[in-house]
């Protein structure tokens, strides 16, 4: 049985997990900075005479929408930074495929526009929980998926709608 985890895609992957949590970061400074943005632009401040009661409410609701989101990513974020990438299910399920954790993987493009997608490598494990890795491309995301097909084969690739059913009514059942 060959040792995946000297695999060259093997330390891809790893660095694919730690770049999605830089990515949770970032996502939760910039909720942080709309909120700032919304306080120092005048959306909160009660001295503005031209806004409404309505507009500084609303600027109010936004500003700590804004700022709660941005602290609830950090601190996931923050949660997730503490572990090593090696922690991550994937990475853990190729290391030790004996434990039969991850389930079901699929790829899926997510477009963001004509030019701009998104390329995702999900994964489903047997306790009901599900996570995500982001591929740089779709060449990579294929040959990622690959590369996971063979490290983990008791795992269902592909996505169809029954697995997803039989995903939703038992986890345990795609292992059969």
């Amino acid at each position: 049985m060959p040792h995946h985890t000297d695999d060259e895609r093997y330390q891809q992957l790893r660095k694919y997990v730690s770049r999605t949590n830089i990515g949770m970061f970032l996502v939760a400074l910039l909720a942080i900075g709309l909120s700032v943005l919304l306080v120092y632009t005048g959306f909160v401040d009660g001295q503005a005479s031209e806004m409404t009661l309505f507009g500084r409410i609303m600027g109010v609701f936004f500003a700590v929408l804004f700022a709660l989101t941005g602290v609830l990513m950090l601190y996931v974020w923050v949660r997730n930074a503490a572990q090593k990438p090696e922690d991550h299910p994937l990475l853990q399920a190729i290391a030790d495929p004996s434990q039969r954790d991850v389930v079901w993987i699929h790829p899926q493009e997510i477009r963001a526009s004509k030019m701009k997608s998104a390329h995702l490598i999900y994964f489903y494990r047997r306790n009901g929980k599900s996570g995500s890795v982001q591929m740089p491309g779709k060449q990579q995301a294929e040959a990622m998926l690959a590369f996971l097909a063979a490290a983990i084969p008791y795992a269902k690739i592909g996505f169809s709608k029954e697995l997803s059913e039989a995903y939703k009514a038992d986890p345990e059942s795609l292992l059969s």
